[in-house]
């Protein structure tokens, strides 16, 4: 064999793997939407399961209607919800406007779980349009694979979380804020990352800070670098023309998200009255950001945060990819549905993210190693039982600044050399990935129910980099064995872990479509139904699914209603209800605390008067 047959080969398989590469990223696409659909449908029957989803549900139909706040109905105790807030005579949800608005889109097209299914599938291409950008083709399609395939991913776009929202605009933020700085039309980036980091504040607001920082810091070491440079260099005319076009951007960008975020304010103005409250406060008073008594229910310090990010990293290792060491046994699924604290595997989706940081900044490896032994010492420091003044909430705030000026501090100064390449834009994605996990440290408490969501930005960084190892190997060894194993990978990992994992949540929190079939099945003559749920001590999830199917507005062909009392005959709030919906087929429950089952009669109570009992 000569090498122009060697040179013919080559050249016929890059162009076969380049014509092969949109197939395989809109097969991708493609399968985040149909997953989505599917764990949506399967698992959690297009009903939300969380106190979370309740209250986003509830605002996205407010908004459906055309509605920012709705008036609170009589016998408002009967009609509560979880995180759905009364006052002055208004009724309304606590979370900002951002997710419910996009939710409405889906519940005025009557499938509000769609959103999230076109969501995840916009993110994969996205991931494979920022890993090609920064990196290269290879990296981009390993990780929109990775991204796809991801139990995380794949969890919260089945459900009617914000989350998906989240992490979708965040990678379209970052690839904006990329092209601006190598686009002609870096103004119409620059609206697009304004939409993007307006999105993610008005949706959770403290991921669009963990988003912002970095980029903060990396397009002001630049502005700087750039006007020092064009200070010296005086005799170039026009003055300052280049800090002008970087500037005019950055200003377009700002000012778009700040006028969606402002939409924060706004709606705690109708609602309250009061721009300045923070709506969470209204259900729980503790639900605030920061240290200290007042903050969680029992006071928050540093080192609560650093147990909750120990115990929420267990489960986001292997939660990330599906990697671990273990099997789901009946104590593991019994964990993922109860408990949150340490996960029992060990996870490993993290094993390739040393090789990924080394190969990518390896020509800068002893800065490298030099920060993360900074990064060690800060850790350390915190953890050490020595250090009791850390439990002070000024201390750990000053930790806290300090983490973040070290996450922070190799993209400030990549930006202030002028290094605009790859280098600078790999350590704004590690800041971002570190501004996510060190920024949450200050909220009381962690999660797990869903994941690890509260970081689910910080997949953007972890998936790009854990798909550097795999190009540099598809480089040296050819993309064909490579891409077959990253397919096989995913494909075993969706079987072995996602099913299980994600269908372990099948009727969480007593949410399941079996109890609307079960009280569809004693309706009589096509009447509405009042499903009254009686008795002492009753949790929402005693009629969480019943919540799901009521309308804000109390229109529903379902409504579901609390009668906190001890026995079904007594009278009082149960016979007001009946009264204020006569033309409903009364059917009773009975229960206590999260348990409640339908209490049958040989003529059961009606409220439909059209229609007698059978």
């Amino acid at each position: 064999m000569d090498a122009r047959t060697v040179n013919c080969d080559t050249i016929c398989h890059m162009q076969y793997t380049r014509h092969l590469r949109p197939w395989l990223v809109l097969g991708l696409v493609f399968f985040s939407f149909a997953a989505s659909i599917f764990f949506s449908s399967s698992v959690f029957e297009h009903l939300p399961h969380l106190e979370d989803e309740l209250a986003y549900q509830f605002q996205a139909r407010v908004l459906a209607r055309g509605d920012l706040v709705i008036d609170s109905p009589q016998n408002a105790g009967a009609f509560w919800q979880p995180f759905v807030v009364d006052r002055g005579g208004h009724r309304f949800g606590k979370y900002p406007l951002g997710w419910p608005a996009q939710l409405a889109i889906g519940e005025i097209l009557g499938a509000p779980w769609m959103v999230n299914a076109w969501l995840a599938a916009l993110t994969t291409a996205l991931m494979y349009s920022l890993g090609n950008a920064i990196f290269n083709q290879d990296t981009g399609l390993i990780a929109a694979a990775l991204t796809a395939f991801s139990p995380i991913a794949l969890l919260l776009s089945g459900t009617l979380m914000g989350h998906t929202s989240a992490l979708c605009f965040s990678v379209l933020l970052l690839y904006a804020a990329w092209r601006m700085e190598r686009s002609k039309h870096a103004v119409r980036w620059g609206v697009v990352a304004g939409i993007a980091l307006g999105m993610i504040i008005a949706n959770r607001p403290m991921s669009g800070i963990a988003l912002g920082l970095p980029l903060i810091v990396w397009k002001g070491g630049r502005f700087l670098a750039l006007l020092a440079a064009e200070i010296r260099r005086s005799e170039v005319q026009p003055r300052f023309r280049q800090t002008r076009a970087m500037l005019w951007p950055l200003v377009v960008m700002s000012v778009i998200t700040l006028l969606i975020a402002a939409t924060i304010p706004l709606f705690s103005a109708v609602a309250v009255g009061d721009p300045t409250v923070n709506l969470y406060t209204q259900v729980w008073g503790y639900d605030r950001i920061g240290f200290g008594e007042g903050y969680g229910v029992s006071g928050h310090t540093l080192a609560k945060g650093f147990n909750h990010l120990g115990w929420d990293l267990s489960l986001l290792a292997a939660d990330l990819f599906g990697w671990q060491r273990g099997s789901f046994t009946d104590a593991v699924i019994t964990h993922l549905q109860q408990n949150s604290d340490r996960y029992p595997n060990l996870g490993l989706s993290w094993v390739l993210l040393p090789f990924g940081l080394w190969i990518a900044l390896r020509r800068s490896w002893v800065f490298l190693v030099a920060w993360v032994i900074v990064g060690v010492g800060l850790v350390w420091l915190a953890l050490n039982p020595g250090y009791n003044s850390f439990a002070e909430p000024s201390v750990a705030w000053l930790w806290i600044g300090c983490a973040l000026a070290w996450a922070l501090a190799p993209a400030g100064w990549s930006a202030l050399r002028g290094d605009v390449r790859q280098h600078g834009w790999i350590w704004v994605l590690i800041g971002v990935g570190l501004c996510v996990l060190i920024g949450h440290m200050t909220y009381w408490v962690g999660s797990q129910r869903y994941s690890t969501r509260y970081y689910f930005e910080a997949l953007i960084p972890l998936a790009l980099l854990s798909a550097v190892p795999f190009a540099w190997a598809a480089k040296r060894f050819g993309r064909a064995p490579v891409y077959l194993a990253v397919g096989a990978l995913c494909l075993f990992t969706f079987t072995t872990y996602s099913l299980p994992r994600i269908g372990a949540l099948h009727g969480f929190n007593n949410v399941t479509q079996a109890w609307i079939d079960r009280a569809v099945e004693r309706r009589q003559a096509d009447c509405p139904l009042l499903v009254i749920v009686t008795g002492p001590d009753l949790s929402w999830r005693s009629m969480g699914t019943f919540m799901a199917v009521t309308s804000p507005y109390l229109d529903s062909d379902i409504i579901g209603a609390y009668n906190r009392v001890q026995n079904v005959g007594d009278s009082g709030l149960r016979n007001q209800l009946i009264a204020a919906f006569p033309e409903r087929q009364v059917i009773e429950m009975q229960g206590q605390g999260i348990d409640a089952d339908f209490v049958d009669t040989e003529s059961p109570t009606m409220g439909c008067e059209a229609v007698p009992a059978s």
